[in-house]
């Protein structure tokens, strides 16, 4: 049974749960952000983490992270790729010079991300 026990006041879409269990990535839905949340694991309650720079997106729409989890990948829909590096406290540090130009399959099940 799933109970309600808070509201987040943003809409996100593209979400993703970092390996650790620990913390929640997605896109604002209004203001194509990239915002990240710690996860209680106790109480499942959503803290925010600081927004990165570099964190707004035309339409950003799909996230994945590295197999090892250090880093997290962002594409917007229409093309463009960007890198961010996972801290340990979940904060991300944008890559520089990480924005990859071009068409950016829609759907990240099939990305493989080699580093």
């Amino acid at each position: 049974e799933i109970t309600d026990i808070a509201t987040t006041p943003v809409k996100l879409r593209g979400m993703t749960v970092h390996p650790s269990g620990n913390f929640l990535y997605g896109m604002e839905h209004f203001s194509n952000e990239l915002v990240g949340f710690r996860i209680n694991q106790s109480t499942g309650e959503l803290t925010a983490l600081p927004k990165p720079t570099n964190s707004t997106f035309n339409v950003g729409n799909d996230l994945a992270f590295s197999p090892d989890g250090n880093f997290l990948y962002v594409g917007a829909f229409g093309g463009g790729l960007s890198v961010y590096q996972v801290q340990t406290n979940g904060a991300l540090t944008a890559k520089p010079n990480s924005g990859v130009p071009g068409a950016v399959q829609r759907r990240w099940e099939h990305l493989l991300v080699m580093h």
